[in-house]
């Protein structure tokens, strides 16, 4: 969830010091006081890089990407590659 308010309010120029991970600490509190654990997944994996970072902004994209497919035609061992992807800033 940290990383989820990180990509969401925190841009890469911001330096990573403690006074940012108290302040990401803080908005993923209050990310998680808001929004149910399958709201918080959906918005992560709809935002976050996959494939190596290479630019494919969440997973649909991702899956079109990689198989020419809608996430939702994609079989387990596909799936599991796509995770595998996920980009590990």
């Amino acid at each position: 969830m940290q990383q989820l308010t990180k990509n969401w309010s925190f841009s890469s120029e911001f330096p990573q010091e403690v006074q940012r991970k108290v302040s990401e600490i803080i908005c993923s509190y209050q990310l998680s006081i808001s929004n149910t654990p399958e709201d918080i997944l959906t918005h992560y994996v709809n935002t976050v890089s996959f494939n190596g970072g290479k630019g494919h902004k969440g997973i649909m994209n991702a899956s079109y990407y990689t198989f020419g497919k809608s996430i939702n035609n994609i079989n387990e061992l596909e799936m599991m590659y796509l995770i595998h992807t996920l980009h590990r800033g």
